[in-house]
């Protein structure tokens, strides 16, 4: 049996975790089906979205056993919904689904 123990280390994201966090994301967004996105992001739309825009909240970064970014999570507020909510989007790079512990 595979060991099932495993760290992970989660820390708030940066500006500079920006151009891994777009990869996977328009990775997942090119797949289709698991996220209203629907246009790719840059780099600096990423930051605007996620990490500095008037509707930001939080943004968590996940990363891997080399330290790279291998998933995210965001708090975000935007019109359409209650002043005192927030939207949760949690994303992660399509192949570390693939990982069997």
């Amino acid at each position: 049996m595979a060991d099932a123990t495993r760290t992970i280390h989660v820390r708030p994201a940066r500006p500079d975790d920006a151009p891994a966090l777009t990869a996977f994301l328009n990775e997942i967004i090119e797949i289709g089906g698991t996220t209203a996105h629907q246009t790719p992001f840059t780099p600096e739309s990423f930051v605007a979205h996620y990490l500095a825009g008037p509707g930001f909240v939080s943004c968590f970064v996940a990363e891997d056993e080399t330290g790279a970014p291998c998933a995210f999570q965001a708090l975000d507020r935007w019109d359409g919904i209650p002043a005192d909510w927030a939207d949760i989007g949690t994303f992660s790079r399509p192949i570390s689904k693939q990982y069997v512990l």
